[in-house]
């Protein structure tokens, strides 16, 4: 399958997204689609003017707003279930837009992301959280391997990633 000069920016919401902010210098250089569950996002013209479309996949967020003030997060069916549905619908994004590249922050919604672009052709960058000094994150666990580059932010952690790069803290 041919892939297109598209450029997928992926994060979740909170700490990942802004770190994926520190990215905003590369979003006019590109046809750039951000890919988040942050629906705040779609409030910030100054970032929303920067990109040719934005998704929302909203599997997780919508757990979140279920289970809020709830102690527990549900059975671990209901889990499997949400991240299932998340999966899919990353799937039709990654479908949808045939990226070239897909550069991710984290967290959760990097996986299915990843995983299905690999399948596609698209290279991959992890850029580890800048919240991690010494081990690496659970997404970094389950998609620093296939990734083309791993992008780290404290030079400790090329210890833990030994053929990463290392690029300081993003802003």
């Amino acid at each position: 399958m041919k892939v297109n000069n598209t450029v997928m920016f992926a994060a979740s919401i909170g700490g990942h997204y802004k770190e994926l902010m520190g990215l905003k210098d590369l979003f006019p250089h590109y046809y750039s689609i951000l890919v988040t569950d942050n629906k705040a996002a779609a409030t910030q013209p100054e970032i929303m003017d920067c990109f040719q479309a934005v998704e929302f996949p909203d599997a997780m967020s919508e757990r979140r707003k279920n289970n809020a003030g709830v102690k527990s997060s549900g059975t671990r069916l209901a889990a499997l279930t949400t991240y299932l549905k998340m999966f899919s619908q990353c799937i039709r994004i990654v479908r949808k837009y045939r990226p070239a590249v897909i550069i991710s922050t984290g967290s959760y919604i990097a996986v299915p992301l990843f995983w299905w672009g690999k399948l596609h052709g698209a290279k991959l960058i992890f850029i580890e959280s800048n919240a991690m000094v010494y081990s690496k994150t659970a997404t970094g666990k389950l998609v620093g391997r296939i990734s083309d580059k791993v992008i780290v932010q404290w030079p400790e952690m090329l210890k833990v990633y030994p053929k990463a790069e290392y690029w300081g803290v993003l802003n």
